[in-house]
């Protein structure tokens, strides 16, 4: 599957993050007597993601592992702003011997409220950005939007690194508008 142009500049904004990562230090050194893990400043991330199907009218199967990247700014302690780029592939669509596989490749933005700021953060999450749906065999591929909600929780094993989990719902529109479905993510990230 090939990258569309778009894709190219978030992959390029990750991987400068770090050159970035002193314009946004406040400076600020960790509280007396623990870590700081919701310090503001950028971040970013990999994870593996499975995707499960939800597909109106079109008989599916769930997706094969896939893989996103992610880079974003903790904006406030409760708040943070993220882009990401995602590949889901392997849906298997169709009946019978008529079974093709769909990927998604997605790209987008999304916040986050965080509702603690301790050793373990969870949070709430919405977000919006374009998709793109390619058939292997059959070039019925397509383009469109969606809508993303969902919850994970962020688990620091220091100050600069954590785990992730999340579960999110993308609800899309336009020549995606069948394929809603739900992604289970999870990933590291580094907090620069």
């Amino acid at each position: 599957m090939r990258l569309p142009a778009p894709c190219l500049s978030l992959v390029l904004a990750a991987a400068a993050l770090p050159a970035c990562a002193s314009a946004f230090q406040d400076g600020k050194a960790p509280p007396a007597g623990g870590e700081d893990f919701a310090r503001r400043g950028p971040y970013a991330g990999i994870s593996l993601i499975q995707g499960f199907e939800e597909f109106d009218g079109i008989p599916a199967g769930d997706s094969d592992v896939g893989i996103g990247i992610r880079g974003g700014v903790r904006l406030q302690p409760e708040v943070a702003v993220e882009g990401f780029l995602e590949s889901v592939p392997g849906f298997n669509v169709g009946r019978g011997p008529f079974r093709e596989e769909l990927d998604l490749l997605s790209l987008g933005a999304q916040g986050k409220y965080f509702f603690t700021t301790d050793k373990i953060q969870p949070y709430a999450l919405a977000g919006l950005g374009i998709a793109r749906a390619e058939v292997d065999r059959s070039g019925l591929d397509d383009s469109g939007t969606f809508l993303r909600i969902g919850f994970g929780s962020d688990f620091h094993l220091d100050r600069d690194f954590s785990l992730f989990a999340e579960l999110a719902y993308n609800r899309m529109f336009g020549g995606v508008e069948d394929l809603d479905h739900a992604d289970f993510q999870v990933g590291v990230e580094f907090h620069f």
